[in-house]
């Protein structure tokens, strides 16, 4: 009993210290993802509010469907935003913007093919250009390009693929791609709570730490 004592010890001792570490790890990682997460909402909020004239309201709701749309599917919200960002220069209207990165995700679900892809084909196509549309090969020929405006462009596709990203979705590599989102997400608002402690220290090393280590090496050095 002695013996399987010490080594109980020895493993909880060192699954501690690995918990420990990796707990740190979760905190840096998650602190720069939320850095990373409120730049790239900053610069989609610049950018609709120069092409699309949205409010901080509209703002809001777009980033709240964009949280929604990573959750249900399993993409980052960085490629989202991207996605978003592409459309809203095309469209300069928020709301048409959501429902055409709606069809995307769709199509790129149901095709196989890449969303950035998917998004800049439609967006070239709601500007009067259909080629990109037609080379993606996903049922839009020259022919129907030509007789089809880009409302019964967007209908053909909603008939074609509607529905298959949430089909996709509950498949087991739709479950894997959510959970890890859902995964990072939770890392990032842990990063997020940390944030305003991380500023602290910034502020502390700018104001205090670097001036008196300056001021040391000024005395060493004369």
């Amino acid at each position: 009993i002695a013996d399987f004592g010490k080594k109980a010890a020895a493993a909880f001792a060192v699954a501690a210290a690995a918990a420990a570490a990796y707990g740190i790890k979760l905190a840096v990682d998650g602190v720069k993802s939320a850095i990373e997460d409120e730049q790239a909402q900053l610069r989609l909020a610049a950018a609709l509010r120069t092409a699309t004239g949205a409010t901080d309201a509209q703002i809001k709701a777009t980033e709240e469907y964009i949280r929604q749309t990573q959750l249900a599917t399993g993409i980052t919200d960085n490629d989202l935003r991207a996605s978003f960002q592409r459309l809203s220069v095309s469209t300069k209207d928020a709301t048409k913007s959501q429902q055409l990165l709606t069809l995307a995700i769709d199509i790129s679900k149901g095709s196989g093919k890449d969303l950035n892809s998917v998004v800049e084909a439609l967006s070239k196509a709601y500007e009067g250009q259909d080629t990109r549309l037609v080379r993606l090969g996903i049922g839009i020929t020259q022919a129907d390009a030509k007789a089809m405006d880009f409302t019964e462009t967007t209908k053909a596709l909603t008939n074609l693929y509607g529905g298959a990203a949430a089909a996709n979705a509950e498949t087991f590599q739709g479950k894997i791609d959510r959970l890890k989102v859902g995964f990072d997400e939770a890392k990032e608002s842990l990063g997020t709570a940390l944030l305003p402690f991380v500023e602290k220290f910034i502020t502390f090393l700018s104001e205090k730490g670097i001036p008196t280590l300056n001021g040391f090496i000024a005395g060493l050095t004369g």
